[in-house]
């Protein structure tokens, strides 16, 4: 009993001093009723796509408000954005087209049809083409922008989530998130690799094209996988159903995050470290991270509202903790 309660005074005083690497800065009121997808930054705007409200909310950073929206974007899921060429693209799943946006006024350039429930989309530099996945369908599909005419789509074998691409060796990267897979095309979409993991339900998934590392969000865990090889490298405990990833390449931070918690990891050669983790009001499963703020920005729903959310990551070492997840929930099962 003795222990026990020693235990428990361990995680009782843990928690508070973990969660405290996370700071909340603001709360801010979005329009419409809550439901997020994908979120991105461009040009000193956070892009959120508002599923809830079929939308697209441009907020100002700088000014920390809405500045536009852009309506009836049916089941607004996906967001790519052209920096070179001022451009944003929108997918639009529930109206099977693709809404072209200038990132200087933010005015609708035009829409494409594209005959598909599109959801995540992927603009690759120097191709002038869009890349888009269907977990409806199963299949993943590009677009040459250049004519707009023709979607050349190929069958992925599996539920298609999040696209990456790889500039080292022209690939696109997809998880497979009915089949425990990550699966890698080349520009053509001709199938390349298919990588099996030890794991299950992989959604999110980003890149260190530098380091060769990929790093796959699966259930309860973040797997590090070797770019070149597939190989995993490492895993680490996260909380159950993280869905978005975002990395910061010049800090070397990945950021997750989960229903009502976001969490911060640092890479090293090996995988990842887990740094801090805050649970948060907001229910969310969208993340964005600014490098020049160095603020986070998590668009979700309080009280049946859609809010803002803005953390700050706080400096200093790393605090340790006891994982809330269990063993099973570590080994990412």
């Amino acid at each position: 009993m003795r222990l026990f309660r020693l235990a428990l005074l361990c995680l009782v005083f843990a928690a508070p001093l973990y969660a405290a690497r996370l700071r909340q800065v603001a709360m801010i009121d979005l329009p419409g009723q809550p439901g997020f997808s994908a979120v991105a930054i461009a040009n000193g705007h956070l892009l959120i796509a508002h599923s809830g409200a079929d939308s697209v909310d441009i907020f100002n950073l700088a000014k920390r408000r809405v500045v536009a929206t852009v309506k009836h974007v049916q089941g607004a899921s996906g967001i790519a954005v052209d920096e070179q060429g001022g451009r944003v693209f929108l997918s639009s799943p529930d109206r099977r087209s693709i809404v072209t946006l200038s990132t200087e006024t933010w005015d609708v350039q035009g829409m494409m049809p594209v005959q598909n429930e599109v959801e995540h989309v992927l603009y690759v530099p120097g191709t002038n083409r869009l890349y888009m996945s269907n977990a409806r369908d199963h299949s993943v599909a590009y677009l040459d922008l250049a004519d707009q005419k023709t979607v050349h789509k190929m069958e992925a074998g599996g539920m298609p989530d999040r696209l990456v691409y790889d500039p080292t060796k022209k690939l696109i990267y997809t998880t497979l998130q009915d089949q425990r897979a990550v699966a890698a095309y080349d520009l053509e979409l001709k199938p390349v690799s298919k990588w099996t993991l030890k794991a299950s339900q992989p959604t999110g998934l980003v890149l260190d094209a530098n380091a060769r590392r990929l790093y796959v969000a699966v259930r309860y865990a973040v797997v590090t996988l070797d770019a070149d090889s597939g190989t995993e490298l490492s895993r680490v405990g996260a909380p159950a159903g993280v869905d978005t990833l975002w990395l910061d390449q010049t800090s070397g931070t990945l950021f997750a995050t989960s229903g009502g918690t976001v969490s911060i990891f640092k890479t090293r050669s090996g995988g990842l470290t887990r740094e801090a983790e805050l649970n948060m009001d907001v229910r969310s499963n969208s993340l964005a991270y600014d490098p020049e703020s160095k603020l986070i920005y998590v668009p979700g729903a309080r009280e049946g509202r859609s809010k803002l959310l803005i953390l700050k990551p706080l400096e200093g070492n790393a605090v340790a903790f006891t994982s809330r997840h269990g063993k099973g929930a570590a080994e990412g099962q």
